[in-house]
């Protein structure tokens, strides 16, 4: 089931959105919804990233796995 939304843009954000959509060759809420939907499956994309990748990637320093397991048992964290 479709629902209206209304959003109240001052001039200047409803001249942009409206020079994008020209430029893309649709209507503006066309061109709204389209921007809306990216949005959405970016989000989507994002929540489904492994959070252990995502660290991993993040390329930190880290001490040697050896020395790492060492300090937990001696409880030096």
């Amino acid at each position: 089931m479709s629902h209206r939304l209304q959003v109240i843009l001052n001039p200047k954000e409803l001249s942009i959105i409206k020079k994008a959509a020209h430029l893309e060759k649709k209507s503006v809420s066309d061109w709204v919804r389209g921007i809306i939907r990216e949005k959405l499956s970016r989000k989507k994309v994002e929540s489904e990233i492994d959070p252990i990748q995502a660290l991993s990637d993040l390329r930190l320093p880290a001490s040697p796995i050896d020395q790492m397991l060492e300090e937990i048992e001696e409880g030096r964290f």
